[in-house]
């Protein structure tokens, strides 16, 4: 059964997005990746740039991974991660998943994971970045990479902070309202595809969510159901906006930015959580 919902949430998870039409070029900000895979996955280092004279700046003591939601690429969400990183101050680097822009392979929730890990170990090896000085943002469908990633056993200890926007808790959540299905099914639906809800609990970084209200496409019980889950001291207050799924940067935009940056802030006040072990541990 569940070989064969996943076989059909596939299609609804994955889209397959449109190439880019212009030829790909390997430049300073620009690499392509090889995950553990064998797929090869573009990444892209955006930085802030002075005001004064628009130049990038140096990098600096900070950096945010990018994880982009389902409809997008690199070249669609360019100017999203300029303005996180002019607004943040912090350089930004994003990657495409296999089967996205320029990346090769096709698209999957393995996939997912394999790019968020690369793009780690990018970050640490190549741009001499520490894990602690990295914060992880996952919009969307990237909230599985990101949570993926924030609980992987080489980087929880580590990671500065998870910031969540619309996030999925599992696939079926996204199909099924989980209010009119028992909970013992419910558990099932959840482990087929995208179990946010089950890696959540190994977070151990500080976590916060912001999500609109009038979201049809990952409704807003998705993230009330990763809240359930994550440890209680892990969790930064969640940020509920009367918005839908794509316009919460457009109507929030000064509000959104003020969340995440008092976020950061704290996490900066913070030395990284030791390890505690979770009940639910016994589940995964």
């Amino acid at each position: 059964m569940a070989f064969v919902l996943r076989s059909c949430l596939r299609s609804l998870m994955f889209p397959a997005p449109e190439k880019p039409k212009r030829p790909w070029r390997s430049d300073a900000c620009n690499k392509m990746l090889r995950t553990i895979a064998g797929d090869e996955v573009h990444c892209s280092l955006v930085c802030p740039f002075d005001d004064m004279d628009a130049a990038p700046r140096k990098p600096e003591d900070r950096l945010c991974i990018f994880l982009h939601g389902n409809a997008d690429d690199i070249e669609s969400c360019t100017s999203y991660c300029q303005w996180l990183a002019d607004s943040l101050r912090m350089n930004v680097l994003v990657c495409d998943y296999p089967g996205y822009g320029f990346s090769s392979g096709e698209a999957s929730q393995e996939g997912l994971e394999d790019a968020a890990i690369t793009v780690m170990e990018y970050a640490t090896s190549k741009l001499q970045f520490d894990v602690s000085q990295v914060f992880v943002i996952g919009k969307s469908i990237g909230s599985y990479p990101a949570i993926s990633l924030a609980a992987h056993p080489a980087f929880a200890d580590s990671i500065r902070g998870l910031v969540l926007i619309s996030p999925v808790a599992s696939a079926a959540r996204c199909v099924f309202d989980c209010k009119k299905v028992p909970a013992f099914v419910m558990r099932r639906l959840d482990a087929v595809a995208l179990a946010n809800i089950e890696h959540i609990a190994n977070v151990r970084c500080p976590i916060c969510i912001v999500h609109g209200l009038q979201d049809d496409v990952v409704s807003v019980d998705n993230s009330h159901a990763l809240l359930t889950m994550a440890k209680a001291d892990t969790y930064y207050p969640p940020l509920w906006l009367q918005a839908g799924h794509n316009d919460i940067e457009c109507k929030f935009k000064d509000l959104l930015l003020s969340n995440i940056t008092d976020f950061m802030v704290e996490c900066n006040q913070k030395e990284p959580a030791a390890r505690v072990r979770s009940p639910y541990d016994d589940f995964l």
